[in-house]
């Protein structure tokens, strides 16, 4: 958002693009890279994650509702989400910055 506000609208696209790939890959779909660290997350979470960072997509491309219905996603897997949660108080507010 910052790099549309700047004027590089094809650069910020890019990088729009880019998290729209990583988010679309659904957790618990493949190996968790982290397992093998000894941490792994609740699948809830890691679902949560990916609706938010799914919601930042939308958000990012002024598509408000999008946006809200990810991050109300991601809340529904996740209360903790809080930037989710602040994102979609924005969205419902009718605001994009």
């Amino acid at each position: 958002m910052a790099l549309k506000k700047l004027g590089a609208a094809d650069k910020a696209e890019s990088l729009l693009e880019g998290l729209g790939k990583f988010a679309s890959v659904e957790p618990g779909s493949g190996v968790d890279f982290f397992s093998k660290f000894g941490e792994r997350e609740p699948l809830n979470v890691r679902q949560a994650r990916h609706h938010y960072l799914r919601g930042l997509v939308h958000k990012g491309r002024a598509d408000l509702n999008g946006a809200r219905s990810e991050f109300e996603k991601a809340l529904g897997l996740d209360v903790n989400q809080l930037w989710a949660r602040v994102y979609l108080e924005q969205a419902k507010a009718g605001g994009s910055d």
